[in-house]
């Protein structure tokens, strides 16, 4: 049996058999078990002596039953309660033991949820990643293909889409920041991303997916670290360079 389903059958107050009320999980008596047969013995023990002894077992038994019933009760009183308290005692400490193992059983649930919703949410970044590199492709052919500087042949562009569709979703991403970097004049750098309508539209298109995709992270994502790592890629660092230059000056619409 696996040790979730150990801690599951724990957590519901299932044991094997009865002696594991009184058992830790060591296998060995508890100490209050050993202490109350101890104690037990010894009452039982003075019982007889006093039967035997002091009052003597003929007289014990011709007093009738009214007298030996009497007798028991009183002897036996003392026991219950004993066991009684004894019982309390090992109960509290299986509940105890419980309560701790439902603790660790709800913190294990949890963390397994919040596993799912990353993976899933790490999906729903894969999709987006792959739609706002086609986002910029379409903004870096605005700016350097045939309708921009015409610095990027459309072989070097073509072959950019391919890596593209082969898994590499940021190479656009990379080729605009590496255009930012390149360019000394910070009016041709505003240019890259809100110099027309079209590119306008592209980079608002781009910032918002961008940000939607981060607004998704915040549940699964409590301590922010996927979503820094997000922010922190070409996209993320394009995103950047787009908020920056649009605070700068107003787009052409």
């Amino acid at each position: 049996m696996s040790a979730s389903a150990r801690e599951r059958l724990a957590g519901l107050g299932v044991s094997a058999d009865a002696n594991d009320a009184a058992e830790p999980s060591g296998g060995a008596p508890d100490w209050r078990v050993w202490m109350g047969l101890s104690l037990t013995a010894l009452w039982l023990l003075l019982g007889f002596y006093y039967i035997f002894e002091i009052v003597g077992f003929g007289k014990f038994i011709y007093g009738g039953p009214p007298a030996v019933g009497g007798f028991l009760e009183g002897a036996f009183a003392p026991l219950a309660f004993l066991w009684l308290v004894i019982g309390f005692f090992l109960q509290s400490k299986e509940l105890s033991k419980a309560t701790q193992q439902a603790a660790r059983q709800a913190e294990s649930i949890a963390a397994q949820a919040l596993s799912s919703r990353q993976d899933s949410y790490l999906k729903l970044a894969d999709l987006v990643m792959a739609q706002l590199g086609g986002i910029l492709g379409m903004l870096f052919m605005s700016s350097h293909g045939p309708a921009g500087d015409t610095t990027i042949t459309n072989e070097e562009i073509g072959e950019m889409w391919e890596r593209l569709g082969g898994g590499d979703p940021q190479v656009f991403g990379r080729q605009m920041m590496a255009a930012n970097f390149r360019s000394d004049d910070p009016e041709k750098s505003w240019a890259l991303f809100w110099g027309t309508a079209i590119r306008t539209r592209h980079s608002r298109n781009f910032m918002q997916n961008f940000t939607e995709m981060i607004e998704q992270g915040r549940e699964a994502d409590p301590n922010g670290m996927l979503r820094r790592a997000l922010r922190g890629s070409a996209h993320g660092q394009v995103y950047d360079l787009m908020d920056r230059y649009l605070r700068a000056r107003e787009p052409v619409e």
